[in-house]
């Protein structure tokens, strides 16, 4: 089985604020809800974090309307 790095995202209208759980550190930043802001998260997980977004598992709460466009980009990258 492949280990998976944890993200959780907390959901809000213009915002997503994302933590990264590493085996021995955490990380935060606060992005935009947009494209912009998840081509940010992309970024920060390559660079700050020295992962890639395929290789983790990404947890949010159900917000309907405000999480959909992160889970629509998310889909698209598989």
């Amino acid at each position: 089985m492949v280990e998976k790095s944890i993200i959780g995202i907390d959901v809000s209208k213009n915002t997503l604020d994302c933590c990264y759980l590493g085996k021995n550190s955490s990380e935060f930043i606060q992005i935009a809800n947009n494209l912009k802001g998840f081509r940010d998260l992309e970024k920060w997980l390559r660079n700050d974090c020295k992962i890639t977004i395929d290789n983790c598992l990404i947890c949010m709460e159900h917000t309907g309307l405000y999480n959909k466009p992160i889970l629509n980009y998310l889909a698209k990258k598989k």
